[in-house]
């Protein structure tokens, strides 16, 4: 073998190589997204919306729910140590109560779902007077130590005729751990602050972990914050987590959910706006923000979405799920 035909040998190997790698990166690079929800006529059941963009979402199924009535819940779903994917939900009882357990379910390829575990965690020892209700249960699996967490909220007040509303004011975050979402840590308080909070979504980005909590107060000039998504970070999930510093969303918004962007030029937070509007939506380049609302930029999600979560998927996973609910 002469030096020019070696030369030309190991560039030809060396663009095989190149390629190869190429392509193993784009089998796992965010081809789309799943918004997997409930819906105002159907509250608390499983339904898909698929998106290219991350911000124009389309409904599966011929707008009809992709799980049967055994599953309730404000879903949320995370890709687990095992390669398969895990939702949360409650418990769903035939005289129509909800809440009392938490629901955990797994599947293989986002279509098929089985019951995978049941839960109550005890919260009375931490809360005085603790309703057996466990509210929005919200899963995260940190890669960076292997382990979930999964949080919910409760109260310990009553809804009642009169005052309706101290019922959400007293309504506190809880978590647990689990390292194979088999076995628990024992509960403990979220976050410190004598204020109530909902819908927590946990992320992490480099050392810190994110939270995005609603403010559960009732807006007035003492708590202008009041239900509206705020941010908070802690270096770990036992925190110190800092004070709510950083407001994304006005008020009378909840159920916050976080994309990375297909551009790969930070995130999306979408957001309900649940006194009708439907969802809005915030960006920012990095978790601890400076987050701006899209007010400028096109977006639609199905007009009757209700509480969920979104997910980034794979080309394989997006056409898998495309043509398993197409209709």
């Amino acid at each position: 073998m002469n030096k020019l035909t070696f030369l030309l040998l190991a560039f030809v190997i060396s663009i095989m190589e190149f390629a190869d790698a190429l392509a193993g990166q784009d089998e796992d690079a965010v081809y789309g997204y799943l918004f997997a929800h409930m819906t105002k006529e159907r509250y608390g059941r499983l339904f898909y919306a698929l998106s290219e963009d991350g911000l124009n979402w389309k409904e599966l199924n011929g707008g009809k729910a992709v799980k049967g009535d055994e599953y309730w819940g404000h879903a949320d779903i995370v890709i687990g140590h095992d390669g398969r994917y895990y939702l949360v939900g409650n418990d769903a009882y035939e005289d129509g109560s909800h809440g009392q357990e938490i629901t955990i379910w797994v599947s293989n390829d986002l279509i098929s779902w089985e019951l995978f575990k049941q839960l109550a965690p005890d919260v009375s020892p931490i809360m005085k007077g603790a309703l057996n209700n466990r509210g929005a249960p919200k899963l995260y699996f940190d890669e960076l130590i292997k382990t979930y967490y999964l949080s919910w909220h409760t109260s310990n007040k009553r809804r009642t005729q009169e005052n309706r509303e101290q019922y959400w004011a007293h309504q506190r975050t809880f978590y647990v751990t689990s390292k194979d979402l088999k076995k628990f840590s024992d509960p403990k308080r979220l976050f410190t602050w004598n204020r109530p909070t909902l819908d927590v979504i946990i992320r992490r980005e480099g050392e810190m972990l994110y939270a995005f909590v609603k403010d559960e107060r009732v807006p007035s000039p003492l708590h202008p914050t009041g239900k509206s998504i705020l941010m908070t970070r802690a270096p770990s999930i036992d925190g110190p987590w800092a004070d709510l510093y950083n407001r994304i969303s006005p008020s009378y918004r909840e159920a916050p959910t976080l994309i990375p962007r297909k551009d790969g030029k930070g995130y999306y937070l979408f957001y309900e706006h649940y006194t009708g509007v439907g969802y809005e939506v915030s960006s920012a380049e990095t978790l601890a923000g400076p987050w701006y609302n899209l007010w400028n930029r096109r977006y639609s999600v199905p007009a009757n979405a209700r509480h969920g979560s979104m997910i980034a998927l794979t080309e394989n996973e997006f056409k898998r799920i495309e043509a398993a609910f197409a209709k």
